[in-house]
């Protein structure tokens, strides 16, 4: 590639660097980080690199990293009154030009449950994988896991080549793979097979892109160069120019003017309880003070759930940009508990767990909740702890009754023992229907994710055809169905204008916050080399264009910079995890040793921010045993 200032605007030439492609040319350009707003300052850019080359930027194209960028460039451009490109992402620009392909059944569908059922049936097929689910299945688990990520990672990257390319790529990884010796013969093969599922997968919806003919691409960079928007640009037509708007920091010195201009303070707290206390009561001191929005990084899912529940309890308006797991969420607990309620090995405890989910709350019965509380105390009472010991005779008219309902909804979904997943899925939908939770999960904004998610829906459990998968038994089922639930994912209903946003780090770039509160900046949740994957070696990964836990971790290391130009960053860490020893984040190491190179003063430490209230001792006397009722009016031995 030539370095070049030829060809660029005079207003730009001093400061961006023109790349030369072999099909175009690709002009660079730095954003200001000091920029009050970052996304006027890319209409600047693009306005003037647009202007100095005749484009119409109406038939221009602006990509930007996040769809929450969307909203923010498109108002710039409307104030500053000129033509509008078409702004999206990759993704919403993919999904504008039509409908997405669906995949047939032996294809990747990049449905991680029903993808999971493929890769066993797969490794089913060899007499090698056969065997060794028969005589070790959870490790034959974990190796039908390793195989569904892997075939993801392998198909993510290969959607990034130009099509006509697609081939020779495949071709290359073949020829990579053959050449790999040694030990590990094993999760060799489990990688072929990988491999040969991804490249078999169909065409990704993104190959539209490379069909289009903007008057200009121009392309916002934050994080990292996004490998399907340069693919895009390094495929572009000669007469397509093609403009680079990065925002990030120079790699080789992240932290060299990062924290200018912002308040960056530093918080150390003792155990994880102090942490989201502080967290909580720094956001609330930051809206107290008239700073807002507020960005919370969910850095820990665990602590921010904590953080988010005492907010809550100051009915501070969120809203919420993580997804959940949807076996965290009491919809996807009302069908794990129907399913437990069904195994043979279930207690009366595992029925009651299911219908106190359920048959409290089902709908036209006014009883029900009476009933279940009668079923309960009389479990309890007689010390019945199995199902088969219940005698219904011996219960409530509306205890035997509720009884007998939910032992005929278990008996039809005991029976038959093995099934396909399809008559599976409408055995499980019967009986969610008859115990009444079917309604309320489709009443239930993460009830219905839920059903989405487990093909609960007739059409699109006929649209997948999964009457083609194997015959599964109860225990296969269920097993399938935790597994779909911990992968699904839910994101909450969020208040409207809310002053509080919590956002993974990568999702706070270019952003109009006015203040962040990253928690949990310890050596375990930030900065911290990611994992490696399952069957990919860094080297083979960075060959077949997977991104490699290095790469990972200079994005990371992107974002985090990133965040420091927010005028108010409050970072918080424990030193304790769990009785664990817990040190400080290496890029908060590394920000400390580039302030202190620099002469600049270290970072401030956080005040507690939360208030103490003196509470009067108020107390509660030790409740004494009277019984005069039961006492006898006089006492004598003969009596006793």
């Amino acid at each position: 590639m030539i370095l070049t200032h030829r060809s660029l605007p005079r207003s730009l030439a001093g400061d961006s660097a023109h790349l030369f492609f072999p099909m175009a040319s690709i002009a660079i350009f730095p954003l200001d980080s000091g920029a009050q707003d970052p996304w006027a300052e890319v209409v600047r850019i693009a306005s003037d690199w647009a202007c100095e080359r005749r484009i119409e930027q109406r038939d221009a194209i602006l990509l930007t990293p996040f769809a929450q960028h969307l909203a923010l460039a498109r108002r710039a451009w409307a104030r500053s009154g000129t033509w509008l490109p078409r702004i999206e992402t990759t993704q919403t620009l993919a999904r504008s030009l039509g409908p997405v392909e669906l995949a047939a059944p032996e294809q990747l569908g990049f449905d991680r449950a029903l993808d999971r059922l493929g890769a066993r049936r797969m490794l089913h097929a060899q007499s090698w994988g056969a065997a060794w689910a028969r005589s070790d299945p959870r490790a034959f688990d974990h190796a039908v896991a390793a195989v569904v990520t892997t075939a993801h990672a392998l198909a993510g990257a290969a959607a990034v080549v130009v099509p006509a390319s697609r081939a020779d790529h495949w071709a290359r990884g073949r020829a990579l793979l053959n050449a790999q010796a040694g030990p590990g013969a094993t999760e060799r093969a489990l990688l072929r097979v990988a491999f040969e599922w991804a490249a078999a997968s169909a065409a990704p919806s993104t190959d539209a892109l490379f069909g289009l003919r903007p008057s200009a691409w121009i392309v916002v960079q934050a994080g990292g160069a996004d490998a399907l928007s340069m693919s895009l640009l390094a495929a572009a037509p000669q007469d397509v120019p093609c403009l680079v708007i990065d925002s990030d920091v120079d790699l080789r010195d992240p932290f060299a003017n990062s924290g200018v201009g912002s308040r960056v303070s530093i918080a150390v707290c003792a155990d994880f309880e102090t942490e989201a206390q502080r967290t909580a009561a720094q956001v609330l001191a930051e809206l107290a003070d008239g700073i807002e929005p507020v960005a919370l990084i969910a850095q820990d899912r665990l602590l921010v759930r904590r953080v988010r529940a005492l907010l809550a309890r100051q009915q501070v308006p969120l809203h919420d940009e993580t997804v959940w797991k949807l076996s965290t969420a009491r919809a996807g607990a009302t069908v794990a508990t129907l399913l437990r309620a069904a195994r043979g090995d279930s207690g009366c405890d595992d029925w009651l767990d299911w219908l106190k989910s359920c048959a409290a709350d089902r709908p036209g019965s006014a009883v029900a909740a009476g009933a279940l509380l009668a079923l309960e105390s009389a479990l309890r009472r007689h010390g019945w702890a199995h199902p088969a010991s219940v005698d219904a005779s011996r219960l409530e008219t509306a205890a035997a009754r509720l009884w007998q309902a939910a032992a005929g909804w278990i008996d039809r979904l005991r029976v038959p023992r093995s099934r396909s997943l399809a008559a599976w899925l409408a055995a499980t939908a019967a009986a969610l229907d008859a115990c009444g939770a079917i309604e309320l999960l489709r009443a239930d904004d993460a009830g219905r994710q839920a059903l989405a998610a487990l093909h609960l829906q007739a059409p699109v459990a006929a649209e997948l055809d999964l009457g083609g998968t194997d015959p599964m038994t109860l225990d296969d089922y269920t097993d399938w169905v935790d597994a779909a639930l911990e992968d699904g994912s839910y994101l909450p209903q969020a208040a409207p204008d809310a002053p509080v946003v919590i956002t993974p780090l990568e999702r706070a770039m270019l952003r109009s916050f006015r203040a962040v509160v990253l928690a949990a900046a310890d050596e375990k949740r930030l900065g911290a080399m990611p994992a490696a994957h399952a069957l990919l070696g860094d080297a083979l990964a960075a060959e077949l264009g997977v991104p490699t836990a290095a790469q990972r971790r200079d994005a990371e290391t992107l974002a985090f910079a990133q965040a420091l130009r927010v005028p108010r960053v409050a970072l918080l860490r424990r030193t304790d995890d769990g009785g664990e020893p817990l040190a400080p984040s290496p890029l908060l190491e590394r920000l400390e040793l580039a302030r202190g190179t620099q002469g600049r003063t270290p970072l401030v430490p956080a005040a507690d921010a939360r208030v103490e209230r003196a509470l009067v001792a108020a107390p509660v006397a030790r409740p004494l045993p009277r019984a005069g009722a039961l006492l006898p009016e006089r006492l004598s031995a003969s009596a006793c």
